[in-house]
């Protein structure tokens, strides 16, 4: 049996936190006709979760020389244990740019995973920077040189992909889908003092994120208070990021009765805990153009435990869990959330073929088993022998 030898580099954190590296290693390392040498520096407690600016001039120092210094020690150990296939985890930006610099005749098959555009991210969603700027600008040249000098771009959805194709001008055969990986996870024991949401006499719906605006937290904020008058239903929030000055202004303004807020950074085993606990969960609700082309984490969260959940309706999500018709999506024009949960939450049948659809869905479409599969058929079909 033939074996392709794969080089994985990459530089961030091996952790839960950002499962989708993670948990494509550790897919890659299990493909039988691949022989895998990993060459991956763990930023360790490093990370960009939650509210750049708030960060200090010196944290964000500490973190830019981290990756850096991890960067030139991923490309040097590339160096002295050349590959002629490499696989390069998000974000592949600075050890593409290396790649680049070398004659195409000498460079690697190279396989990138851009789930995320930091151009996308940074400048239209998160408006960290502004989209004149030269920054703006250089960040755009730069994304596009890592786009070009691919081989193969692994994308999450045929959106992302159709969306980085027309505005980085990127040949479409590049691009690849392949679901996004998180653990495989086990319904853990819940104890005998926490009570399943379902057999407690609250409707929990939850929301699990590091609230930036393609969730859309203001429509999560509007259920909240126009269905205060319903003491049954009750809603948690899980996460902190950039948008946690809506919920504490809201918080601050309204005091709510109905609104739980677990506010910081939580491990894998305490996010199940809670969804297990949840009536309903929920998913994304913003109108920018992200927010119309991703299936977000919590999203395959939800499914991989067989939960209930509501999402903005939009045309990425149609396309994925397009045999289910309605079941999961709100619209807030048309069918608002508070109405979606209301009418779920008096509807016990109702609720149960969700259950049964986010299963359904994860087993289809969502599962480490479906992007097992298709990374092992492309890495087949493009990686060189020898």
């Amino acid at each position: 049996m033939i074996k392709y030898k794969l080089a994985i580099l990459g530089v961030n954190q091996f952790s839960d936190l950002y499962p989708n590296v993670k948990y494509k290693i550790l897919i890659l390392k299990k493909i039988e006709k691949i022989f895998t040498k990993c060459f991956f520096y763990n930023l360790g407690d490093v990370t960009f979760y939650g509210t750049m600016k708030k960060k200090s001039f010196f944290k964000k120092l500490s973190m830019s020389l981290k990756i850096f210094y991890g960067t030139l020690r991923v490309i040097g150990c590339f160096i002295f244990n050349k590959e002629k296939n490499v696989y390069i985890v998000y974000p592949a930006f600075f050890i593409v740019l290396f790649f680049s610099l070398m004659p195409k005749s000498r460079r690697p098959v190279i396989f990138i995973d851009a789930f995320i555009s930091l151009y996308d991210t940074i400048v239209n969603d998160r408006a960290l920077i502004k989209t004149d700027t030269w920054k703006a600008r250089l960040l755009f040249v730069l994304e596009k040189k890592v786009f070009l000098t691919a081989d193969h771009i692994l994308v999450d959805t045929s959106d992302n992909a159709a969306f980085y194709g027309r505005i980085f001008q990127i040949p479409f055969d590049k691009f690849h889908v392949v679901p996004l990986a998180i653990p495989e996870l086990i319904m853990p024991d819940v104890g005998l003092n926490q009570e399943d949401g379902r057999k407690s006499n609250k409707f929990i719906c939850l929301f699990v994120g590091s609230l930036v605006p393609l969730h859309g937290i203001e429509e999560i904020l509007n259920a909240v208070k126009n269905l205060s008058h319903i003491p049954d239903i009750e809603f948690v929030i899980v996460g902190d990021g950039q948008q946690s000055a809506l919920i504490e202004e809201f918080i601050s303004e309204d005091k709510p009765v109905n609104l739980i807020w677990h506010k910081g950074v939580f491990p894998t085993d305490f996010i199940v805990n809670e969804i297990k606990r949840a009536s309903l969960c929920l998913g994304v609700f913003g109108l920018g153009n992200k927010a119309a082309r991703v299936v977000p984490y919590k999203l395959y969260y939800y499914a991989a435990l067989g939960k209930a959940f509501v999402t903005q309706d939009n045309p990425c999500l149609r396309e994925v869990m397009a045999e289910f018709g309605d079941i999961f999506f709100c619209d807030r024009y048309n069918n608002p959330l508070e109405k979606k949960i209301y009418e779920l939450f008096k509807n016990p049948q109702a609720l149960a073929r969700c259950d049964a659809a986010s299963a359904r869905l994860h087993e289809l479409k969502l599962s480490s088993h479906i992007a097992h599969q298709k990374l092992e058929k492309l890495l087949i079909k493009y990686a060189v022998d020898g």
